[in-house]
């Protein structure tokens, strides 16, 4: 390391971060600093929960090495494969006849730092897989430089980063040569309804964003957003509107790139649905009906989504049937955002749900909703449906729109409702909920009218503009006007009284 680094409020790092010397005492931290000798012994601290950041270099890869032998290794099968996180890739060693310590294994590679001391930069990172049994063969560190097409790596022989001299000279030293017929490089963008915000399935397990380019979507898993799991590469938009799009794509899983077609339908501006055609080697043929035909389907929405009106507002009864236990599915009363379940047998409701997203299609009414308990929401969702049919109002977990997704209730979920409500028994508040801005996301907004809180709510039908906000009272406009003039009637009474008592 330089020593030059060792300066004024440095000195800490360099004591015992970089070198370290004898113990002194009484003296200042420049001082003791100026002490450490270029050959005092280097200690490597490594953050084992680190987070993972992009590599310095990018892309597929073939390269040579030479590990103390004498000679490269150079067959044409070792390689670097780009895999779906920018912050890892993959070592494929392969051995050479006549040269000694050349060997044959497979490891992934995660990079964790890189910093520059002089002219010289440095990578640290660490090494996975069947021939990594500890963490001493797990982390390595790397003197490296570019040259064009052309990266020069040494590698340490342990954890530390003593005996590299130069990107050529050190324990295991490599060269890498771009592969550029390897490679897909994106030639296509994604649709703006898509890039526009960050995803999520219905689960709550992964997270969906594109880059800033609107060239790759990237799918993470969810709380661990550098933990990318596939990446696609938009490479033949083949076809493409306002509800949906149909796309080739290059994707990247498990650090092997292959062709996949995807296709995504807008049921509504703030509820998608992915689907992912079978993996192929060849890009001809990826986007048939055939390899759609087996297409693992997923229901996405923003990650931050407000709360929306439900889709019914009143009390509902269950058809008679041959439960003793009377039960309500009382939608919209308390809060136009909420929906419970109420059974007669049990003293809490059965079920408690807050409304996400409402939307119409196909003469049914869906709802994505996601499950509270004890006023506090739960990370997954479902999507439900209702349907008029037969003089009753059909409550479902909807398995078509729900793809797969963990149901948040335990058992079968569907209830057959009398179609003619009642009345809510308390008064709902009224409210208006904003729709997220498309650039930045923010909480529902509540405005004050005397004593009533009104947020604004509102239900779109697909391709529908979003933005329109309209306001609801459960109870109807007579009951707000009813009240709003009994408080004009109590006031006007109060003033007459103050002047008669004058």
């Amino acid at each position: 390391m330089n020593r030059s680094l060792c300066g004024p409020g440095q000195g800490i790092i360099c004591s015992l971060c970089r070198r370290t010397g004898y113990c002194i005492n009484k003296h200042s931290l420049h001082h003791i600093c100026a002490q450490i000798r270029v050959e005092a012994i280097l200690y490597t601290l490594v953050r084992e929960a680190s987070t993972p950041l992009p590599c310095p270099f990018h892309g597929a890869y073939r390269f040579r090495y030479n590990e103390n032998s004498g000679g490269f290794c150079e067959n044409e099968a070792s390689q670097i494969r780009q895999c779906a996180s920018d912050a890892h890739f993959r070592f494929l060693f392969r051995p050479c006849a006549g040269v000694d310590y050349s060997f044959n294994k497979d490891v992934d590679f995660q990079c964790v730092a890189t910093w520059k001391a002089g002219s010289d930069t440095y990578l640290y990172g660490k090494f996975s897989g069947d021939d990594v049994h500890d963490k001493d063969d797990a982390y390595r560190c790397f003197m490296y430089e570019t040259l064009g097409s052309l990266v020069q790596l040494a590698v340490s022989a342990d954890a530390t980063c003593r005996g590299l001299r130069s990107p050529s000279d050190g324990p295991l030293v490599m060269e890498l040569t771009r592969d550029a017929s390897s490679e897909v490089a994106p030639s296509c963008v994604f649709p703006r309804w898509l890039t526009r915000s960050t995803w999520r399935d219905l689960a709550g397990r992964h997270v969906y964003s594109t880059d800033a380019s609107g060239e790759v979507f990237s799918v993470a898993l969810s709380g661990s957003p550098k933990r990318v799991t596939n990446s696609y590469r938009c490479v033949d938009m083949r076809t493409g509107n306002t509800s949906q799009t149909l796309a080739l794509s290059s994707a990247s899983d498990d650090c092997q790139v292959r062709y996949q077609c995807i296709k995504i339908i807008r049921r509504h501006r703030n509820v998608l649905e992915i689907h992912k055609g079978r993996y192929v080697d060849s890009a001809s043929e990826v986007c048939s009906q055939q390899g759609l035909a087996t297409a693992s389907v997923h229901t996405i929405i923003p990650t931050r989504l407000a709360s929306a009106r439900c889709p019914y507002i009143g009390k509902y009864l269950m058809e008679p049937g041959r439960s003793t236990c009377k039960v309500d599915v009382v939608s919209g009363c308390d809060d136009v955002a909420h929906i419970s379940i109420v059974s007669s047998c049990v003293p809490r409701p059965v079920g408690h749900l807050e409304c996400l997203q409402t939307w119409t299609e196909d003469n049914r009414k869906y709802v994505i909703a996601r499950r509270l308990r004890n006023g506090s929401p739960g990370t997954g969702a479902n999507c439900f449906s209702f349907e008029h049919k037969g003089g009753t109002l059909r409550f479902t977990l909807d398995r078509l729109c729900n793809h797969g997704a963990p149901s948040i209730f335990n058992g079968a979920f569907r209830y057959t409702l009398q179609d003619q409500p009642e009345a809510c028994d308390v008064m709902t508040t009224t409210r208006t909920i904003y729709e997220t801005p498309k650039k930045k996301e923010r909480a529902p907004q509540t405005k004050y009218i005397r004593n009533l809180k009104v947020k604004d709510y509102n239900e779109t039908k697909p391709g529908e503009d979003a933005g329109k906000n309209a306001s609801y009272s459960s109870c109807g406009d007579h009951t707000i006007r009813r009240i709003t003039a009994s408080l004009w009637y109590i006031h006007a009474t109060a003033i007459v009284l103050l002047f008669a008592c004058r």
